[in-house]
């Protein structure tokens, strides 16, 4: 009582009252190493007991120790084998099911436990008279149109249920309620891995939000390296995460690549992960391996994302596949979104000498704002894609096809004189472009 009154005095005076050996007191003691996120300390205090008092509940003691230690299969072992003999237990059906969630992401199995409780009890509302499981049920449920208020229910846990709070900052997080989330934990004093992850994602968020000045993201930083850089988090995959967001902001991308791939071969389904990897990969310039990452990505929002759509076309195009590109291009639908690529590529494409997609893309731009500079980055194409041709890089159809969509479109001295060029080359060769304006000499 004394821990959870944060009195640090009364603390020491009642460990002081301890009596060793004593199986009440020394659960007392585990009790509040696992309060303190002290698991190793906890586990050796159960273990001992466990060799003289056969205590089923000890099952379950050590399997909360293993599961926040991410040890979960040793946790789920534990669990089973203490629901073999109280298959109606509230606590291990819920523990079960977070163990589930949190090794597997297999929400729908998670659900299923914690529902089934419903089978053993005689109250028709035991899901409602239980806190934890409303709670739990919250965080399992991920459906669109989700029966559960997260919201309402995570608000009303907050003094009960410490992990609700993460949880509600994680809900805001995700609504894009970014101002909430960093008002419920600006005075939180992190004191697990999660909490100062979530203190560093809240900061980040904020600072790449514009937040003026680079407070905020010199405090997501800290939060991060402090989790990363600490032995007992540096080799775990949550630790390498946060090392590798250090990096990220602080533009070292080399190094944060050593960490992305020391943990890919865990993290190849996360699309989030997909992201970070291959656009780091991307920044210094191993396009290959970047297009494999980022293709990976498998969210519908994600992959119509103006930022992943700009980088894998920079991969497409850096890798030689240029028609991938223009393709990936061809299928947004969003036109906001459609003529940003659109800009991004043409230049792209050009600087890459990918001259017959490069004058696609400009004939597009100059459709959709007419304009000098697209105007020339059109002609340039053209001319672009005659070089190629000389250079027996293409064939002659590629240029029939420029030629064509040049006497198609609004005519100037310079669309005149590569026209003119072009049909002077293509008679000395033998090769007749057809569709040619009639060139004003005037």
């Amino acid at each position: 009582m004394a821990f959870k009154l944060s009195d640090g005095n009364e603390v020491l005076e009642a460990h002081q009252k301890l009596v060793q050996g004593s199986v009440p007191d020394d659960l007392s003691l585990a009790a509040l190493h696992y309060l303190k996120n002290e698991q190793e300390e906890a586990i050796d205090i159960y273990k001992k007991i466990f060799m003289d008092k056969k205590y089923d509940a000890l099952n379950i003691y050590l399997a909360m120790c293993y599961y926040k230690l991410e040890f979960f299969d040793i946790a789920l072992d534990l669990v089973n084998h203490y629901l073999s003999i109280h298959n109606d237990s509230i606590v291990a059906n819920n523990l079960k099911a977070a163990i589930e969630y949190s090794s597997t992401g297999n929400d729908k199995l998670a659900k299923e436990i914690i529902l089934n409780l419903q089978n053993y009890s005689k109250s028709s509302n035991i899901i409602d008279d239980n806190d934890l499981l409303q709670h739990n049920l919250a965080v399992f449920d991920n459906e669109p149109d989700s029966k559960y208020n997260k919201l309402k229910i995570f608000s009303n846990l907050l003094d009960i249920i410490p992990e609700a709070r993460q949880n509600l900052i994680i809900y805001y997080l995700r609504n894009g309620l970014v101002t909430q989330a960093h008002n419920l934990i600006k005075d939180m004093q992190p004191l697990t891995t999660k909490d100062y992850i979530l203190k560093a994602v809240v900061h980040c968020t904020l600072g790449q939000q514009g937040e003026p000045g680079n407070e905020n993201l010199k405090k997501a930083q800290t939060f991060y390296q402090s989790i990363g850089a600490s032995t007992t988090e540096c080799d775990t995959i949550e630790g390498r995460q946060c090392m590798a967001s250090c990096f990220r902001l602080t533009g070292a991308y080399n190094d944060e690549i050593i960490y992305l791939d020391s943990i890919e071969q865990y993290m190849k389904d996360d699309d989030d992960f997909n992201w970070n990897y291959g656009v780091a990969l991307a920044m210094c310039q191993n396009y290959k391996q970047a297009e494999e990452v980022l293709s990976r990505v498998k969210k519908e929002k994600y992959r119509n994302d103006q930022v992943y759509l700009s980088w894998l076309c920079r991969c497409y195009i850096m890798n030689g596949k240029p028609d991938l590109a223009w393709n990936l291009y061809i299928s947004i639908e969003n036109h906001l979104v459609a003529v940003y690529i659109l800009n991004f590529i043409a230049h792209e494409l050009y600087r890459m000498g990918h001259f017959y997609f490069s004058f696609k893309a400009f004939l597009f731009l100059e459709k959709f704002s007419p304009s000098d500079e697209n105007t020339k980055g059109k002609v340039s194409s053209a001319i672009g894609v005659f070089y190629l041709l000389l250079s027996e890089k293409i064939s002659s159809d590629r240029l029939q096809e420029v030629i064509h969509y040049l006497c198609d479109g609004p005519q100037s001295l310079e669309v005149n004189k590569a026209l003119k060029v072009f049909k002077t080359w293509g008679k000395e060769n033998g090769i007749d472009f057809t569709d040619e304006p009639v060139l004003d000499e005037a």
